[in-house]
Formats: C-alpha cells, structure tokens, sequence
C-alpha cells in the first residue's frame, strides 16, 4: 500500500527451526551501527544503567521469568536494569508523558499494538527503529512486524503472543445433539434453534458489559460486506477519501444485528461482564461465545473437565465472501523519543538478549503462546485447539481494525453497535456517527492519518537515531 500502514492482512506463519538456541560456546558476532566499521568488541553500554518501565506483566510466572533473563543480563554485561511493571496497557501514554515531564529516564518502554499507531508514533514519543532491530529482526515470527510498519518503517518490537478470534462451543453439547460446526450464518441459526429447543438454553453469550469487544464483531462483519477489503476501505475512510455512510458500513451493522432479532444473542448479552460470561457457559446454560484466543486459558480454568470445547471461525454472513478475523501480536516494546541517546546501545543490546532464543523461551513460555512473536519459541502444547487455530484461523486473520482507527472512532462503534442491536439506532445513525467522530476529530484536533506526509525535517529528527552504536549478536 506504499505510503499507508503495511498491514493489509495478518498472516501467520510457524517458522520452525529458524534461530537455534544460543548455548555456552557458541559463535558471537559483533554488528556495527548504520554509521560504524566493524569491531572486535561492544563498543557502548551507555551509562550502564538501563531503564524500562511497562504494564504490569499479569501472566502466571512472567515478573519472575523477567527477573531472571533481567539478572542474566545484568550479569553478562556488567550492567544495572531497573524496571517498573505497574498499572494497565492503556496506562503507558500517560505513564511516558509524566515520566518526560518529570525528567524521570525511561530507555524502553512497553505498549500495545493499538497504541503504537494511534497515539505513540504520531505524538512524536515512539523511535523509529528499522535501523536499530536489523541485527536481531531475523529472529522474529513471519509477519510480526506488521502491526508495528507504518510509513514502511518500523515502530514498535513485537514481544508476546499473536492472537485471532473464533466461536468456542461446547462440543460434548453439539455431539449430543448431533450438530457439526456451523460454516454460515443459516447454519449457524439451525443450530441455535436446535439448542433452545433441546436444551432451553441461551444458544450464544456474549460480554456486553465488555465495550471494548463489541467492535471486534465489527470486524467480522464489515470484512464481508466489502468483500474482504475492509482494511483497505478504514485507510480510505480515514483518509478522508471517502464517506463512512456507504451499504457495506451499514450492513455490516445490521448482519450483527440479526443475531440479535433472530435470538441467537439475547438480553442477557447486554447485561454480562467477561467473569459472568465464563460461568454462564461453564455452567452450561449457553452453549457458544465469541472469542479472542486469549479467552482460551481461562475459560478452560473455569470449565475443568465437565466437557469438552470446540472452536469454529464466525460464520460467512455474506455469500461470496470469506470468514476473516481480527488479530495480530498485540504486544510490543518501543523506545520514547525522550531516551538518552547514550543508552541505545544498552537498550540494542538489551533487546539481542532478550530475542535469543533460550532467553525468549523463559518469558513467553509463561504465556503458553499460540504464536509465539519469536519464531524458534516453541508453541504451546497445552491447548488441544492450536494446530486447529494455527493451521485454519490464523491465515484468515487480519490486523485488528482499532489498531489502525484514533479512539474517538472507536468509541462510536462501542455506542454503535449495541443500539443497532437493541433497535434503538439504526444502521444508518450508527454509520453517520462514525463519519461525525472522525469529522470532529478532523476539525477540533487536527487529525491527519497519513501524519507522515507533513512531518517537517525537525519531526523526523526528533524520532531517528543517529550512530547507533554495535552490539554482540549471538548466533
């Protein structure tokens, strides 16, 4: 797509074998800076103090897996780490800002894959760092990088698990009732109908207390109105090339709709907070939710052994088009704008340590990864339903849509879709409000989402680094 975001679809790829685990003995080899001749040693350490602040790690064992590839660090390079893990994921802008005006040093921070794009690169806080990550890049997941290109550059280092989005059911329930997993929206009805009838349950639960995940039915649905061009037309929409009132943007809200008007989701939906959503169906009184992989962990704590679950992709609301799901490594590191120059080799060689692969294996092991962003992590073996996931949904999945729209568009979609749902708006208000949130961003802030394109030569100075210095790469 040239100058706009290179992340037009999200493809999934297990590249088995691709880094082999660094172990004592083996070869090293010293990479220069862009600017730099080869060396026989790493040149700088900065001030010997590196500074990482972030979101509270919330997986089981990962602080202290932190810990300790952080300690190995320290130790190897004669170095301090001091890290701060503290609030939540939509915290770190604020957490950079106070922290810039402070004076307070911060050389590495974390951040999520929607922020890097709506708010952290734009604002000028975020580095570019297609130079910095060459030397260890190799390392990464095929297509980790894409939610992170913009401008053909690279913004923010993927350091997680990439995720898609499914319906999970209950299939001891469905092989009872000799149901198979529903390809379309008509199938999908019929099983519905058979699960209330047979059962007198609620066919399909959903968070609706959760506004967040409302949009991401969004994402389903407008990619088949479109037929499959959605990300394309959200780069068009908020280019301002065109109007976000045409008949796909309305009948994508009205296909989530009919799940509503034909009582596959009922009122209890709108009332149900994720907890909730996870004993309603542990307690078999729904049969099926829409799902993000991350729901998979613990919707099987609560479950145990009572039965066994399935996934199936969201059905083909449109004939003639393909079933295709938001997702993508959500998680990343980048460095502020407001770092000391002096620390990017610390930081460079900081991130070489931390993508090896023995090294990368502690931490993200803990989050029994389905798509591990390092590609020689080994998947998860736990979760009976990944090579399923791996092998059919991961290479329909697509960039999640809110990574690439501003917040305030966002927020009229969580408004949007429930009132289109419960009939208190229609798909025509609903569109009208989205276009209204962009026009208002447009003329009370100023929003331009090819910033890019008017950054001065100053901008860019600010973001770009200069003589990055040579670090050890462990082969």
């Amino acid at each position: 797509m040239g100058k706009k975001i290179v992340s037009l679809l999200f493809i999934f790829v297990m590249l088995a074998g691709a880094v082999t685990a660094c172990t004592q003995g083996e070869a090293t080899e010293v990479v220069s800076g862009p600017d730099g001749g080869d060396s026989e040693e790493v040149s700088s350490l900065g001030n010997g103090t590196l500074h990482i602040i972030g979101s509270e790690r919330t997986y089981p064992g990962e602080a202290e897996a932190w810990d300790e590839v952080i300690a190995d660090f320290e130790e190897e390079y004669g170095v301090t780490v001091e890290v701060k893990w503290q609030g939540a994921w939509n915290e770190v802008p604020q957490m950079l800002e106070t922290a810039r005006m402070a004076g307070e040093p911060v050389d590495i921070s974390s951040a999520g894959a929607g922020l890097v794009n709506t708010t952290l690169v734009r604002s000028g806080i975020a580095m570019d760092l297609t130079e910095y990550i060459e030397p260890f890049q190799d390392r990464f997941s095929e297509g980790a990088f894409l939610a992170y290109t913009i401008d053909d550059k690279v913004w923010g280092i993927p350091y997680g698990a990439s995720s898609t989005t499914g319906v999970i059911y209950n299939k001891t329930m469905f092989d009872e009732l000799g149901l198979e997993e529903p390809t379309t929206y008509e199938q999908l009805l019929a099983v519905a109908k058979v699960i209330e009838e047979e059962k007198g349950i609620i066919p399909m639960i959903h968070d609706g207390k959760a506004p967040w995940f409302w949009p991401i039915w969004y994402f389903e649905t407008y990619a088949q109105t479109t037929g499959n061009t959605s990300i394309a037309n959200i780069v068009e929409f908020l280019s301002g090339n065109k109007q976000f009132t045409g008949d796909a943007e309305m009948e994508a809200f009205d296909k989530i709709a009919q799940f509503y008007t034909d009582g596959i989701l009922t009122q209890e939906s709108l009332d149900t907070d994720t907890d909730a959503k996870f004993a309603v169906f542990a307690q078999e009184k729904a049969a099926m939710f829409y799902a993000g992989t991350w729901h998979l962990a613990p919707v099987r704590a609560v479950v145990e052994d009572a039965f066994e679950l399935g996934i199936f992709e969201f059905p083909v609301v449109v004939e003639g088009s393909m079933s295709q799901h938001g997702g993508g490594p959500g998680d990343c590191f980048i460095i502020p704008s407001f770092a000391d120059p002096a620390n990017y080799g610390l930081s460079r060689q900081f991130f070489e340590f931390i993508s090896r692969p023995d090294n990368a294996t502690k931490i993200l092991s803990k989050r029994d990864p389905l798509g591990p962003s390092i590609a020689a992590v080994p998947s998860t073996d736990t979760e009976p339903l990944a090579n399923e996931l791996v092998e059919e949904f991961y290479p329909n999945t697509i960039t999640f849509l809110d990574w690439i729209w501003p917040v305030e568009v966002n927020d009229a979609f969580v408004a949007g879709i429930p009132a289109v749902l419960t009939g208190n708006m229609t798909s025509e208000e609903a569109t009208q409000s989205v276009q209204k949130a962009l026009d208002t961003l447009i003329e009370e802030k100023d929003f331009q989402f090819d910033w890019w394109s008017t950054w001065t030569a100053e901008d860019w100075d600010k973001v770009t680094m200069k003589n990055l210095p040579e670090i050890e790469v462990v082969e």
